[in-house]
C-alpha cells in the first residue's frame, strides 16, 4: 500500500500550493502576468534536475506535443492567477475540481472510452457540487461567484491537458513528459521577458516584496514539485485510477488549510466563514469526492 501514501501526499502538497498562491496573488504578485512568469523561471531548475537525474531523450512527435502542453499550462496559469485574485481559494478550487466531468466527455469523444451508469451519476454529482459552490451568502442575498466564466475556462484547460497527457504518457513515460512540459512552460514565458516594461515591473516587484515574498514563492513551488513527484511515484506503484481518486481530496485539504489560517493566521489568509458558506462548501466538497470516486 505504499502507493496510497504517495497518492495522499500529492493533494496535501497541491492544496498547500493553492493556499500559498492565494497569499501571493493578494499580497505580492499584484499583476496577473507575474505569476506565470515566476512559474516559468522556476521551471528551469525543475527540468534541469530531471535531465541530470534521468537523462530523458527527445522522442518525435511526443516531446513536441509535451512542450505544447507546457504552453497550455502557462495559459492556464494566467487564468488561475486571475481567479485567485478575485475569489476565496477554497471556493475557486472546489468549483474548479468538477473538471473530471469534462475529462470524461473529452475522453469519450477522442479516446472512445465507454461510460457506465456510475460515471453518469458521478457527472451529475459534480454538476450539483459546482452549482452549490458557485453561490455565496452575501448579507441577506445570495451572490454568484465572480469568476465563474474564468473557472469554466480553467476547467476546459485542465481537462484538455489531462486527456492529451493520458495519450502521451503511454508513449514516452511519466518523467520524460514532466521534463518536456517544464521546457514548454519556460519557453512560453520568454516573450513576457522580452517586453521591457513587463520585465522591469517583474524585477521591481521582487525588490519590493523582500525576503518574505521570495520565500513564499520558493516554498509554493517546492510544494508543487513535491506534489508532482508524489503523484508520479504513486502511479508507478499502484493503479492510476485509484491514485486519481485519492487526488480528489485536494479541495478538502484546501478548505481545511483555509479555515485554519483564517482562524489562527488571518494576516496570511482570510475567508468568509459564515455558517451558510461553510455548509455549502462542505456539501459541495462531499459531492465532489463522491462524484470523482464514481467517475474513476
Amino acid at each position: 500500500m505504499n502507493w496510497l501514501i504517495f497518492a495522499l501526499m500529492a493533494p496535501i502538497f497541491w492544496a498547500a500550493t493553492n493556499v500559498i498562491d492565494k497569499f501571493l496573488m493578494d499580497k505580492i504578485l499584484k499583476k496577473i502576468y507575474f505569476f506565470p512568469m515566476w512559474i516559468g523561471i522556476f521551471a528551469i531548475p525543475t527540468f534541469a534536475f530531471v535531465f541530470l537525474l534521468l537523462k530523458p531523450t527527445f522522442v518525435f512527435p511526443y516531446s513536441i506535443i509535451s512542450i505544447f502542453i507546457g504552453f497550455l499550462y502557462t495559459l492556464s496559469y494566467f487564468v488561475y492567477a486571475k481567479i485567485l485574485s478575485n475569489e476565496e481559494v477554497s471556493r475557486a478550487m472546489s468549483l474548479a475540481f468538477i473538471y473530471p466531468m469534462f475529462v470524461i466527455i473529452l475522453a469519450g469523444i477522442f479516446l472512445k472510452e465507454i461510460f457506465t451508469i456510475e460515471k453518469y451519476i458521478g457527472i451529475f454529482l459534480l454538476i450539483i457540487s459546482g452549482l452549490l459552490v458557485s453561490y455565496k451568502k452575501e448579507g441577506k442575498g445570495i451572490g454568484v461567484i465572480k469568476s465563474l466564466k474564468l473557472i469554466i475556462i480553467l476547467i476546459l484547460f485542465w481537462s484538455s491537458i489531462q486527456v492529451i497527457e493520458k495519450f502521451i504518457v503511454g508513449k514516452i513515460g511519466n518523467w520524460p513528459i514532466y521534463f518536456w512540459i517544464n521546457v514548454g512552460i519556460f519557453l512560453s514565458v520568454i516573450p513576457t521577458f522580452i517586453i521591457k516594461t513587463t520585465r522591469t515591473n517583474f524585477v521591481n516587484s521582487f525588490k519590493k516584496t523582500g525576503r518574505r515574498g521570495v520565500s513564499a514563492l520558493v516554498i509554493a513551488q517546492c510544494f508543487a514539485v513535491c506534489s508532482s513527484a508524489s503523484y508520479y511515484i504513486a502511479i508507478s506503484l499502484g493503479p492510476v485510477s485509484m491514485v486519481s481518486a485519492v487526488g480528489s481530496l485536494q479541495p478538502f485539504f484546501v478548505l481545511v488549510y483555509s479555515v485554519f489560517l483564517t482562524i489562527f493566521v488571518p494576516k496570511f489568509l482570510k475567508e468568509d466563514l459564515n455558517k451558510y458558506n461553510i455548509l455549502m462548501k462542505s456539501v459541495a466538497i462531499l459531492f465532489i469526492l463522491i462524484g470523482t470516486w464514481l467517475l474513476l
